[in-house]
């Protein structure tokens, strides 16, 4: 039975298990609720075959919000930058990835024209100022920034990787400039043996003041 001051998390991802870790730390009740029959959200990796599949994003940005809210819980992620040097698909022909000044000189992924918009872009990216574009869609901020196809088609991969979306007409711009400015500098991090050993188990951890975790029917 409910009590009065008890407080409702609906969802055991990370945002229901960070939020219910610092309503814990508060002094108050909380019982999260879960349809799955496991913590973690689309933060866990499922493994089959020998083959380990990551259900979400398993990166995190060093200096970035999530990683300053886990500090408050006493959560240090520990990780690795990743490797960016490698290839993309275009037209079923393999490309060298543009990483940086070098690779991007000399990737056939795009034509001069294309490097030119795409390397004035990325030069000028760490000085923007997000807020200054929230005025308008991601989308409508690409199509302003580069308009070679190539380059624009290359644009909106980084941001679909950088921001975890793929719906830049409904995205605010100055999000999409944020999450690149983070996911294309130097404080990338991917997790040591993934969201679910780290971050997941943490925040259960956090979690001795939790009541009990109750499992709602999967609507249908």
């Amino acid at each position: 039975m409910s009590t009065r001051n008890e407080i409702h998390v609906i969802g055991a991802g990370l945002a229901g298990l960070t939020a219910a870790a610092f309503v814990a730390r508060a002094g108050l009740p909380v019982v999260v609720h879960e349809s799955r029959d496991r913590l973690g959200g689309r933060a866990t990796t499922d493994e089959r075959d020998g083959f380990r599949f990551d259900q979400g994003p398993h990166a995190i940005y060093r200096g970035g919000a999530a990683e300053r809210v886990l500090a408050e819980l006493g959560i240090h992620p520990r990780g690795t930058a990743p490797d960016v040097r490698g290839v993309v698909v275009r037209d079923v022909q393999l490309h060298r990835a543009p990483a940086g000044a070098p690779s991007l000189l000399g990737t056939t992924a795009l034509g001069w024209r294309g490097k030119v918009q795409l390397a004035r872009l990325l030069q000028g990216l760490p000085r923007l100022r997000p807020a200054e574009h929230a005025h308008r869609t991601a989308q409508d901020w690409m199509d302003a920034t580069v308009q070679d196809d190539r380059a624009s088609e290359l644009l909106a991969t980084l941001a679909r990787l950088t921001t975890y979306a793929n719906h830049p007409a409904s995205m605010s711009a100055d999000v999409a400039i944020q999450m690149l400015q983070a996911g294309l500098g130097p404080d990338v991090r991917y997790l040591a043996r993934g969201w679910d050993h780290q971050l997941v188990e943490a925040l259960a951890a956090a979690l001795a003041a939790v009541r009990h975790v109750e499992r709602l029917p999967v609507p249908r």
